[in-house]
């Protein structure tokens, strides 16, 4: 018996000359190690959208209903732009920016980097700082995917597809690798503050090992990884609502607020005082 997508919550906006409707869903229990949301999303607006990206610690995979979008990335070693459909984004280290047509209608849903793994049957460092399109990862299935999608009734029915999906590879590959799960896990419930030195003892294995099976199955070296689940934990807290910028960078595991506007200027582009004026 296939489990039961999670409840679907439904956010919708109207106003003159524009509209947009948002469902958002949780992955089953069983794929909360791969799977971290599933979305749907339509909007109709005047003129283009323009968005930034900042980075976080997963995959994205968006499959498009509409027209393409054009995506921007900048980085001190690589820059580019390019137009995509339906396409997969790795795990980036510096803002990218996503400019939509206005009629957007897509189907995203965010992966783990070991969910991507599975998913693409890639190694990561392919994936990492670049945006795909998403045939270039599924070939074929990414058309049909596509089709069966479009042609589905309602976002949840959708979700449920998606969801289906990843089990299937799941089952076929036989799960995540073990050590890379207890070293995901690990930085997760630390958010980022475990010392690297910490997951070669735990794992046995000398630290140029470890590095070379984190660009293998997540894409980017443990040590960057802990510095985006920190910054993501500051960027969660100032999105909630938090203004003391010096508690925020403490509670993120920061030694002070230098070392806290460095990494949120590196990922961000910015300091954090800044962007939150921007907002």
């Amino acid at each position: 018996m296939t489990p039961a997508l999670p409840s679907v919550q439904w956010f919708r906006q109207r106003a003159p000359n524009e509209a947009w409707d948002l469902a958002v869903a949780p992955p089953p229990p069983d794929l909360a190690d791969l799977v971290l949301r599933f979305a749907g999303f339509e909007e109709f607006l005047p003129s283009p959208a323009l968005r930034r990206e900042l980075p976080r610690p997963m995959a994205v995979v968006v499959i498009s209903f509409g027209a393409p979008f054009d995506l921007t990335y900048e980085h001190p070693q690589d820059r580019y732009a390019v137009r995509r459909g339906s396409f997969v984004a790795g795990l980036h280290e510096r803002t990218a920016t996503n400019r939509s047509t206005g009629r957007s209608h897509c189907l995203q849903f965010d992966l783990t980097p070991l969910g991507a793994r599975l998913l693409f049957g890639v190694p990561m460092a392919e994936l990492g700082n670049r945006i795909v399109a998403l045939d270039e990862v599924l070939g074929a299935a990414a058309r049909r995917l596509e089709e069966q999608l479009y042609d589905l009734p309602d976002w949840p029915a959708r979700f449920a597809l998606v969801a289906g999906m990843v089990r299937r590879r799941l089952t076929a590959c036989g799960g995540p690798a073990a050590d890379m799960l207890w070293a995901w896990r690990q930085l997760q419930a630390r958010g980022g503050t475990l010392p690297v030195a910490a997951l070669s003892q735990g794992l046995s294995v000398s630290r140029r090992h470890l590095v070379q099976r984190f660009r293998d199955q997540i894409g980017l070296p443990p040590k960057i990884l802990s510095r985006m689940l920190r910054f993501n934990r500051a960027l969660d807290a100032l999105q909630a609502g938090q203004r003391d910028l010096a508690g925020v960078a403490l509670a993120a595991g920061y030694y002070d607020q230098a070392h806290f506007n460095r990494d949120f200027r590196a990922f961000a582009g910015e300091s954090p005082g800044r962007w939150l004026a921007g907002r």
